[in-house]
């Protein structure tokens, strides 16, 4: 199952663009699969490439970019509790997105207000900055 998802996942991202919905889903279905296979390193970077693809493609407030979002939120907590002596590597990632979310919410805000919205700090992490280089 893996291998074809990842054919399936290569050929639509060659076909299709890095940001695409078809693409996003598959790059979602192949996380889940490793993540019940227990390979928990990779599932979270692809979860992590789908929550940020989402959030390209939708914004951060989209009801899809949500939904990815709850999902690795979900993932994080999950490993969190299986392997407590991870718990440093991924609390990072989750206060990485819940600030970048909550910039994104006060950017809406500001531009509901009329006024300019201000720029979120730049945070960057270890295994997002790996993605982008893919």
């Amino acid at each position: 199952v893996e291998e074809m998802l990842r054919k399936v996942l290569e050929g639509r991202e060659k076909q299709l663009g890095l940001v695409n919905e078809e693409v996003l889903e598959v790059l979602g279905r192949l996380a889940d699969f490793l993540e019940k296979q227990g390979d928990v390193t990779e599932a979270q970077k692809l979860y992590m490439r789908e929550l940020q693809g989402m959030e390209e493609l939708y914004g951060v407030s989209h009801k899809k970019t949500q939904q990815s979002r709850r999902k690795l939120e979900t993932f994080l907590r999950t490993i969190r509790e299986s392997y407590p002596e991870e718990e440093a590597e991924t609390e990072g990632v989750s206060r990485t997105n819940s600030d970048q979310s909550r910039a994104s919410d006060s950017d809406q805000h500001s531009k509901d207000d009329g006024e300019e919205p201000e720029e979120p700090e730049e945070v960057e992490d270890d295994n997002i900055s790996a993605d982008r280089k893919s």
